[in-house]
């Protein structure tokens, strides 16, 4: 558990329970553009419900595949869930993260929830790792945690339609 100004803030790995605060801030950021930059339609809204279970089991396996694993991980104030974040961990020896997604609850949004998150999850792993983060142009704080952060604009791209910013952490 760390601490924040004497509040009890911590990350906890997720839980089934915690699919519908995942899917609701997914779902919310698609409404901003943050996630992508249209609406989730009905086929969309379930493939996201299914991809999150998918995600939360991912760490459950029963193979020896070389896939990265899926992270998902929550944030926790005064023992209330916030925020999420799901990481894809590399299985074959590479020291590559991926940050897939990172979302803090309206109510807790510029309180330096999100950095604290990003900053948390950075220290959890090796130094060595290289992290890599995606995100729309629209993502406008993410866009600024990863700046303040030291992650680096590597490029733009498009991808589906949407612009994307890759941003690049090494050691």
């Amino acid at each position: 558990m760390m601490d924040r100004k004497n509040e009890r803030i911590r990350i906890r790995k997720g839980r089934l329970l915690d699919i519908p605060l995942a899917y609701n801030l997914i779902y919310d950021g698609s409404v901003e553009g943050s996630f992508t930059d249209r609406n989730l339609t009905g086929k969309g809204q379930f493939k996201l419900f299914f991809q999150l279970i998918k995600y939360l089991l991912s760490r459950l396996r029963f193979s020896n595949s070389k896939k990265a694993k899926k992270e998902f991980l929550v944030l926790e104030h005064e023992g209330k869930s916030i925020g999420f974040a799901i990481l894809e961990t590399p299985d074959d020896g590479s020291n590559v993260i991926a940050l897939l997604y990172v979302a803090i609850s309206p109510a807790y949004r510029g309180r330096q929830f999100g950095t604290f998150m990003v900053t948390n999850l950075i220290n959890m792993y090796p130094s060595d790792r290289e992290w890599q983060v995606a995100c729309t142009k629209y993502a406008r704080a993410m866009q600024h945690i990863l700046k303040k952060l030291g992650f680096i604009r590597e490029k733009k791209s498009i991808a589906l339609g949407l612009n994307f910013y890759y941003f690049l952490k090494k050691s």
